[in-house]
């Protein structure tokens, strides 16, 4: 049947207009040899355990990302629903990339429990890893968090940082971040990293997390806060292990390469230190 020309015209302009990962996957569809969607989806249908249709679709993945690989699972944390919950709330209902840094952090926060110091995030954006520190160290303990932000984006990249990243990237509006921060001990400061450091230099720190992505912010924080880090205390940098953050890698590679606390490459793609005794 010949298709109208004001039809073809409106589904290009339709497929111009998809974003560029969708227009891959059509045309990865229409491939020949993927012609079989409707043959997994009655083998999803016949997986007989989640077990089962993790390993299609790791196989499915796996032929168009060949250098991904998943771990074992189903995994116990992915059933925690209160959890669950809380990120759908407060990260983004569409985007679960995140989702094990997340509870990754939520972890390391009970072994800093008894840690004196109070605690601090660079890299606030939207406010979620703020809170979810917040909500783990703040219960009958008197820990004020602190959280440091341009909320204008990201600074200018250095060449070590690749090209991935440009000036503005990743802005958030403050509010959004202050609303979810409201009923906690919390004060935001804004501005670009380092310049407001100065108003808690004389404090001292439990837990502390990076996320800015760039090398200048991620060795002016590491420089500053470093030194005010409790014994016990624990430092984590959440761009540590990623291909698109290569300037975060070195600083921290570079800074912790004269200290004695061993460095850790997390598999969630963070890296953290555990503050040793002087």
């Amino acid at each position: 049947m010949q298709v109208p020309e004001g039809e073809v015209t409106a589904w290009r302009q339709t497929y111009e207009s998809l974003p560029q990962w969708l227009k891959d996957l059509y045309r990865w569809a229409r491939y020949p040899e993927f012609r079989v969607r409707n043959r997994v989806a009655r083998a999803m249908k016949r997986c007989s355990s989640d077990t089962d249709r993790l390993r299609l679709a790791e196989f499915l993945v796996g032929r168009q990302f060949p250098e991904l690989f998943y771990g074992d699972g189903p995994k116990l944390w992915c059933r925690d629903a209160a959890f669950r919950d809380w990120y759908l709330r407060c990260v983004e209902p569409i985007n679960m990339r995140s989702m094990e840094r997340k509870w990754f952090i939520r972890e390391l926060l009970k072994l800093v429990a008894h840690v004196p110091g109070d605690t601090a995030e660079c890299g606030v954006y939207e406010g979620a890893t703020s809170q979810l520190i917040c909500e783990g160290t703040q219960r009958n303990c008197g820990k004020t968090h602190f959280g440091f932000d341009s909320f204008e984006g990201l600074s200018q990249p250095e060449s070590s940082d690749g090209s991935h990243w440009s000036t503005g990237d990743l802005t958030a509006p403050q509010e959004l971040a202050t609303a979810l921060l409201q009923p906690y001990r919390a004060t935001l400061l804004k501005g670009w990293i380092p310049d407001r450091f100065e108003e808690v230099a004389d404090r001292r720190f439990s837990f502390v997390h990076l996320d800015v992505d760039l090398a200048a912010p991620t060795r002016q924080s590491l420089e500053f806060f470093y030194p005010r880090l409790n014994p016990g205390g624990i430092l984590v940098c959440d761009d540590y292990g990623y291909e698109t953050c290569p300037g975060a890698y070195e600083a921290c590679n570079t800074f912790f390469s004269d200290k004695g606390e061993p460095w850790i490459h997390a598999p969630t793609g963070q890296g953290f230190v555990i503050r040793q005794p002087d």
